[in-house]
């Protein structure tokens, strides 16, 4: 339960990167690795197969050179320019295939044609790979490509996001898998109902394409359409068993639906199948973990991701679950949260383009002093970041920093973009609300968390804070009663609750039981709770038709406020619409 007017997102399932699959090119080779079968001498096994993969890419590009050295056409440097891409000799790559293409054009002005389209295709492509985008958008729209060929085309300009190239390409396709590489160009653009009706087309002539499944999946997702996401998802996997971005992203749709019962299954038979988990399935099998309230097992299986992290060299991943490490330890208490600040801050020098690293320090920060810290972390993320992750971190800047104004903005912006997040939803209510005043807006969002909550704690105490700001205190009684009991947050809303309904001697006398029950618990939130009633007596108009000096002597008496007031964002937002008010801080009766 957060303290009075406080979001306490620490525990949330934020900081960890969704698996929830982009859309993925039709017949191409994404997201394929990943999974592999055990062995009995694993390093020793990888280390052969390492030697053998070497020996076989080096065998490759010799034989490329001599082909290329006999007869130089833009067949023979196509697929030297693929090998020297294999092997990560970018320039060497980019300047081969430049030289096919141009092979490529020069036939195509002697000869109307171009003499192999498939090899002009895979230079604009490894272009393409290789960042050199307008060049090879250049090439492809000047080399005759139909068909087959024109269709691939189109679909790798789709991939790199230039899309109004990718459709002179597509949309008048009569070749085979027009329907696949439509609907992909469609949910890349957005366009998810159409993309569905494309995508279907697809599979009825197809079943087995992953890629389409996977798509749907994704469109399907993205409308709401939770069901029949999952089980394109699954129709994904069991075309492509083994295969890594379409297993992780049906695991990610069961966690986001709490089916967890499916989720043991499905790791069940990869198990079976011998699949040795990659960082990435950790990480899934540990948020499922996690969520089911397991702490100390979830950082056990986090203690693997990380291992498994180190070894696959993926440092986004380390980064990621270092991250959560540190955030999970400092939520259940085993870490100082001043000092989980202090590792996710070195945690970020290191990784400074991690996106996870810079939002678990959002969540973990909860002093003004920290937000600054956070707003240089998210410039180097900011361009790359997700809109709703950039929202909750801005949200959480403002809020530390007592700007309600900008801190209600963000809010909104965040639950717009992420309604079913009910951190979002409490932002949203806490922000408009108690920090603006915009009682009728926060209304609306409460009554909306009512439908989706109406048994979580949070939620009940801010909506009948908010419905008894606009004259609802009948309901906010109603709703807060069989939970108040001990509970010094609630017993406090309660309060508020009966002096919005001007039952004044039980709202004081629930503020009272408030504050007591804070004070056994050892909590500080007396000096707050005594500035809220104030503030509330104030909004009600009840100075002006009750008799003060009746209210002062009912209501709590001043306390002083903690030492560190002004690091505390519950203190600075009643602060800051004290003084727009132009009411004298501390707010007393």
């Amino acid at each position: 339960m957060s303290s009075l007017g406080q979001l306490e997102v620490i525990r949330a399932d934020k900081s960890f990167d969704s698996e929830t699959a982009e859309p993925t090119l039709p017949g191409s080779d994404r997201g394929r690795s990943g999974s592999k079968a055990r062995s009995s001498h694993p390093a020793k096994a990888g280390q052969r197969l390492d030697d053998r993969i070497n020996d076989s890419l080096a065998e490759t590009l010799d034989a490329a050179t001599r082909n290329a050295a006999l007869v130089r056409s833009s067949t023979t440097l196509a697929a030297l320019a693929a090998a020297y891409e294999t092997l990560g000799e970018t320039a060497e790559s980019v300047r081969t295939a430049t030289e096919a293409i141009e092979l490529s054009l020069t036939s195509a002005r002697e000869q109307g044609l171009v003499i192999d389209p498939v090899s002009a295709r895979l230079a604009i492509e490894i272009l393409l790979r290789a960042g050199r985008i307008d060049e090879g958008v250049l090439f492809a729209r000047s080399l005759p490509f139909v068909g087959q060929v024109g269709l691939s085309v189109g679909a790798m300009l789709a991939s790199v996001g230039r899309l109004d190239e990718a459709h002179r390409f597509i949309d008048g396709s009569d070749a085979q898998g027009r329907d696949a590489v439509r609907g992909f160009l469609q949910v890349v653009e957005g366009n998810n109902y159409d993309a569905i009706s494309s995508l279907r087309l697809a599979l009825r002539s197809a079943p087995d394409d992953a890629d389409s499944a996977l798509n749907l999946s994704i469109a399907f997702w993205r409308i709401g359409a939770k069901r029949k996401a999952i089980f394109a998802a699954l129709q994904a996997t069991r075309s492509a068993p083994g295969r890594q971005d379409v297993g992780l992203h049906y695991l990610e749709l069961l966690i986001a639906e709490a089916d967890f019962d499916r989720f043991d299954r499905e790791i069940a038979l990869l198990d079976r199948f011998g699949v040795v988990p990659s960082a990435r399935l950790y990480i899934l099998k540990a948020r499922a973990t996690l969520a089911r309230g397991d702490t100390d097992a979830g950082i056990r299986v986090l203690e693997h991701a990380s291992e498994a992290a180190k070894a696959e060299e993926d440092h986004l991943a380390f980064a990621e679950v270092q991250s959560n490490l540190i955030r999970i330890r400092a939520w259940n208490g085993k870490l100082d949260r001043e000092l989980a600040v202090s590792r996710l801050l070195h945690l970020n020098a290191q990784f400074p383009t991690s996106a996870v690293v810079v939002v678990s320090l959002a969540q973990v920060a909860n002093r003004r002093r920290h937000a600054a810290a956070i707003r240089k972390a998210l410039e180097t993320v900011r361009d790359t970041m997700l809109d709703a992750r950039l929202a909750f971190v801005e949200h959480q800047i403002a809020s530390l920093e007592g700007d309600n104004e900008l801190a209600a903005e963000k809010a909104v912006e965040w639950y717009t973009l992420e309604p079913e997040d009910q951190n979002a939803s409490i932002a949203a209510i806490v922000a408009l609300g108690i920090g603006q005043e915009r009682w009728e807006e926060a209304a609306e969002f409460a009554r909306a968390a009512l439908l989706k909550y109406p048994n979580d704690p949070s939620q009940i105490n801010n909506a009948a804070y908010v419905l008894a700001m606009v004259g609802e205190a009948d309901e906010a009684i109603e709703l807060l009663t069989p939970h108040a009991e001990g509970q010094f947050v609630l017993t406090a809303t309660l309060g508020l609750a009966y002096l919005a309904s001007n039952q004044i001697h039980t709202g004081m006398k629930l503020y009272r039981e408030a504050a007591n029950i804070a004070e056994k618990q050892k909590d500080d939130s007396r000096s707050l709770m005594t500035a809220y009633q104030a503030m509330v007596v104030r909004q009600l108009g009840l100075l002006d038709t009750s008799d003060p000096a009746a209210l002062t002597a009912m209501s709590l008496p001043p306390v002083a406020l903690p030492d560190d007031w002004r690091e505390r964002s519950e203190f600075l937002r009643l602060r800051t619409l004290a003084a727009s008010k132009g009411y004298e801080w501390p707010l007393t009766l």
